[in-house]
């Protein structure tokens, strides 16, 4: 009798002392037999990722990306919570939008202190959760809030959200979009 094979994509919650700055800790584990693509959605976030090689930023995506993956790469993330990518990274999002970018270009020398533990073998999930919970980022308060407006179980309608920041219907939409 053979083992049951675990899902390919797997996500958890993040420890209760990093939830306002990380949604999902993430890990992919392609087809061990044969190289293998898959198809990422675009979701808006911005998630820091490591590949068994590289460690990367992936912007927020803008439309379907196709990866190319080897035979049993492993692939391991978190998924940053809205306000966060911009005060950890210190870019906008739209430098970021589409992109993948290595960890070192975006986080300095801490990128490429963390991408060496990673390729010295450390266990990813706990070394990258140990180094965001070192480096001490917040949320923008504003985009925190902005979310949670628009992903509660009742979400605030576009005129109330405009009016409730002081702007237009019509810049809040343009603001939301891009």
């Amino acid at each position: 009798m053979s083992e049951p094979r675990l899902p390919p994509y797997r996500e958890a919650p993040p420890p209760a002392a990093l939830a306002d700055c990380i949604r999902r800790v993430w890990r992919y584990q392609a087809d061990v037999h044969q190289a293998s693509t898959t198809r990422v959605l675009p979701d808006g976030c911005v998630d820091l990722i490591w590949n068994g090689t590289r460690l990367f930023v992936a912007g927020p995506d803008q439309q379907a990306v196709v990866a190319e993956l080897a035979p049993g790469a492993r692939l391991t993330g978190l998924r940053l919570a809205p306000g966060v990518a911009h005060r950890l990274l210190g870019t906008s999002m739209h430098a970021l939008a589409d992109q993948r970018i290595d960890a070192d270009a975006v986080l300095d020398r801490r990128g490429g202190e963390l991408q060496q533990c990673l390729t010295d073998g450390a266990d990813p999930v706990p070394t990258l959760l140990a180094a965001f919970a070192s480096i001490a980022v917040t949320p923008d308060p504003q985009m925190a809030w902005l979310f949670a407006q628009l992903s509660g179980t009742r979400p605030m309608r576009l005129p109330a959200l405009a009016q409730t920041l002081g702007i237009s219907a019509r810049s809040c939409s343009c603001r939301l979009q891009g």
